[in-house]
């Protein structure tokens, strides 16, 4: 058998040696027609290009943070154009790269008036030349990303847990390496129609030897070419004011999905830091300061996101925020006991009628501010105190604080422990047993030990 030759000039490239090794017949290698064509891996695949026009709802997974946060997004990037929505539509976002120079960025979101009433409030940040306001795709460019394999659509799957759809999905995935860390992402994209179905983000650090990092977004009722001008007008009876917030973060406040598809997560550095200022914040190598910036950085998701959510409350970072459950658990200082408690039953035969869904004690006055309990286990002893301020406040019309500290310091032979735990039944049986609580006026501040 005469086998094929390849002129010098003309063998460095791939095309040529594949050329030539397809001229040898296929019976020299044992192997039949069908059989040579298996052998010779596919071409390449391309990456995806989605459409420039589409609509698609879905939910973004926060694992580490316990949130799942519902969207719909309206994306036109021909018309500089985009829109998601958060929690229904409780949390409005606009993208208009075709305003002004350099962009303009909305957020429509219920916010209290005077008189504690959710009234729809906008605000803008304008687009800087350093930080120009462009288009925001709920799906990631994936030019980076390689095919891996066909495979089930909900192979890695931590929200639909009973999920029985067969549906085959195409698995493509990317992964970048910095310092010590290494991201990777995976996208399912559904085979029959390319829809985008689920994309997951794992970061793990090589040095800590752990996930740092991990959030997903599943996706429902792609539609393309779904999206018109309407769906980025704002109601003409809103104005849009100014957003009360710092620097680089009135953006991401604005954008909150910008650090999930575009990986932009300066404004968690930036907060890490003022966090640490603030609080007088300081970690012994660097390992241990990644290690808290990272529980920070889930800790800020959770606050950001609960307060997207149109809730009636608004939660906050406070000086727990870089530490992990064992640390927090170990400070909250309940005690639970098994047992009968001593307490009588609610008579809930008195308030059968015209109970409220909800009543919000606060308005009335009969709640004190919010307190700190800091590093000792005491929040039995606000818990209290909490109480009969509140039932005090109902009786009298007059609203005291009373003092944690004499509970920590008296309730001992009740079985609680001072700053290693307790609990409100029995700070309850000591008060009885004392004659009452002093104020904390009269007995001294919180010590914090």
């Amino acid at each position: 058998m005469e086998i094929p030759t390849l002129e010098r000039d003309t063998a460095s490239t791939m095309a040529d040696l594949l050329d030539a090794f397809l001229k040898w017949p296929a019976k020299s290698f044992g192997l039949s027609t069908p059989d040579l064509a298996q052998a010779i891996p596919s071409t390449t695949r391309v990456p995806p290009v989605f459409d420039t026009n589409y609509s698609v709802k879905g939910v973004l997974l926060l694992p580490y943070a316990e949130i799942k946060e519902p969207f719909t997004a309206f994306y036109d990037s021909e018309s500089k154009k985009s829109r998601i929505d958060y929690y229904g539509n409780t949390v409005q976002t606009y993208q208009r790269a075709d305003l002004a120079e350099f962009g303009i960025s909305y957020k429509i979101a219920y916010m209290p008036d005077e008189d504690g009433t959710p009234v729809h409030t906008c605000f803008q940040v304008n687009g800087t030349d350093k930080a120009p306001v462009g288009v925001q795709g709920i799906i990631p460019d994936m030019t980076a990303f390689q095919y891996v394999k066909d495979t089930d659509c909900y192979e890695q799957n931590a929200l639909y847990l009973t999920n029985l759809q067969q549906s085959v999905c195409e698995l493509w995935q990317s992964q970048n390496t910095y310092d010590d860390k290494v991201n990777k992402y995976s996208m399912y994209l559904n085979k029959t129609t390319k829809a985008p179905v689920h994309y997951i983000m794992k970061g793990y650090n090589n040095l800590l030897g752990s996930h740092f990092d991990k959030y997903e977004l599943y996706y429902f009722d792609y539609i393309p070419e779904s999206v018109t001008d309407d769906d980025f007008e704002i109601s003409s009876g809103l104005e849009c004011g100014g957003f009360p917030g710092p620097g680089v973060e009135e953006m991401v406040l604005n954008n909150p999905m910008m650090e999930f598809i575009n990986n932009e997560d300066r404004h968690v550095h930036d907060s890490f830091e003022d966090f640490k200022t603030k609080h007088g914040k300081n970690y012994p190598d660097p390992s241990e300061h990644e290690n808290r910036r990272n529980i920070y950085r889930q800790n800020y998701r959770f606050v950001q996101s609960t307060n997207r959510a149109g809730l009636s409350y608004a939660v906050k970072l406070n000086h727990l925020a870089d530490m992990n459950d064992i640390e927090v658990r170990r400070i909250r200082g309940r005690l639970p006991s098994s047992g009968y408690n001593g307490g009588k039953p609610f008579p809930k035969e008195e308030f059968s009628k015209g109970v409220p869904d909800t009543l919000d004690w606060r308005l009335y006055g009969a709640v004190t501010p919010v307190k700190d309990q800091a590093v000792c286990g005491s929040c039995w002893s606000f818990g209290t105190t909490g109480t009969i301020e509140g039932a005090h406040f109902l009786k009298t019309n007059k609203l005291v604080r009373l003092s944690q500290q004499q509970l920590i310091d008296c309730s001992w032979r009740y079985q609680n422990n001072g700053c290693d735990g307790g609990e409100d039944f029995r700070a309850y049986a000591y008060i009885m047993a004392a004659g009452g609580l002093a104020s904390e006026e009269d007995y001294g501040q919180y010590l914090e030990m």
